[in-house]
């Protein structure tokens, strides 16, 4: 940060790009993308760079084998333009190592969330623990992984349910994440 007249003056915008894949509506989409913007608001303060948020809408991507959707939203996402890439479908993410679907994923500047599990929620609810998850997809696309505080949004949710607990991100996981998020933003 450069300092100009006793101002704090923060350098270029680096993005962060939010690709909003297939059917999801334009009210999620929005609530999505509002949640998003609240968050890195709310530590801004402690950025090197304001990020600027880009938003993208693409179709899903062609998936030929159930379990292989990591894989190719994976390649996908390495081709979004962005220093972090959060994405977000309606399709359903299957892990095999747990052999179940899961709510999304993330690593190495990039992440992915699935409404998939979230559709049975009323409208309310599921944008409200949708809200969250982003959250945590992006803290996973900036290599924070799951928190021991159970309250904590980057906490590990086997439920849905689970997410109604959390209120926010607690102050070891806001650290970490504001770390690697100035390591991400750098040239």
């Amino acid at each position: 940060m450069q300092r100009f007249e006793g101002a704090l003056i923060k350098k270029r915008k680096p993005l962060v790009t939010l690709v909003i894949y297939g059917k999801i509506n334009q009210d999620l989409s929005n609530h999505l993308y509002e949640s998003f913007f609240k968050f890195l608001q709310s530590i801004d303060d402690n950025l090197e760079y304001t990020p600027e948020i880009n938003v993208l809408q693409m179709p899903n991507p062609q998936i030929e084998e159930h379990g292989k959707e990591e894989e190719v939203f994976s390649r996908e996402l390495d081709k979004i333009t962005g220093k972090i890439v959060v994405g977000v479908t309606e399709i359903g993410i299957y892990d095999r190592g747990i052999s179940r679907n899961i709510f999304g994923f993330g690593k190495a500047g990039a992440g992915l969330l699935s409404s998939y599990r979230f559709q049975e929620s009323s409208p309310k609810k599921m944008k409200e623990r949708l809200g969250k998850e982003i959250i945590k997809v992006f803290s996973l696309a900036t290599d924070v992984w799951h928190c021991r505080n159970e309250n904590c949004i980057v906490s590990y949710h086997r439920q849905i349910q689970d997410l109604d607990r959390n209120r926010g991100v607690c102050k070891e996981c806001t650290e970490k994440l504001i770390k690697n998020i100035n390591q991400y933003m750098e040239d």
